[in-house]
């Protein structure tokens, strides 16, 4: 379960920096709307390294920071629905299942602590 978990992190990550490098490319360059398109790039880039810092750390305070942040992207990427076509856009899919995978492991993670006390 731990590997999934880690895994997810990583998908997020990689899908993060492939946002964001496409920024130039589906932007024309790093305008106002270009910076938009990448700042969307960053935040999941340190959304996958918050779950990955998650996996591999005992505490509670990177459980719960990365629970929270988890939260806000499921969130933010579930408001892109309405405006976006899904058959055109399967990214946003992606995106909306791998959120999910580590908002729920963030959340076992919590449970799992909370049996050990």
């Amino acid at each position: 379960m731990k590997t999934v978990d880690r895994l997810a992190a990583v998908l997020i990550l990689l899908l993060g920096t492939i946002h964001a490098g496409l920024a130039p490319v589906f932007r024309g360059g790093y305008d106002g709307a270009g910076m938009w398109f990448l700042s969307g790039g960053l935040m999941l880039i340190f959304l996958g390294l918050l779950n990955l810092v998650r996996t591999g750390s005992p505490g509670a305070a990177a459980n719960w920071a990365a629970l929270g942040a988890n939260i806000l992207a499921l969130a933010f990427v579930f408001g892109l629905v309405p405006l976006v076509s899904l058959r055109q856009n399967p990214q946003v899919t992606f995106s909306i299942l791998l959120i999910a995978a580590a908002t729920l492991f963030s959340l076992l993670r919590r449970e799992t602590q909370s049996a050990r006390r």
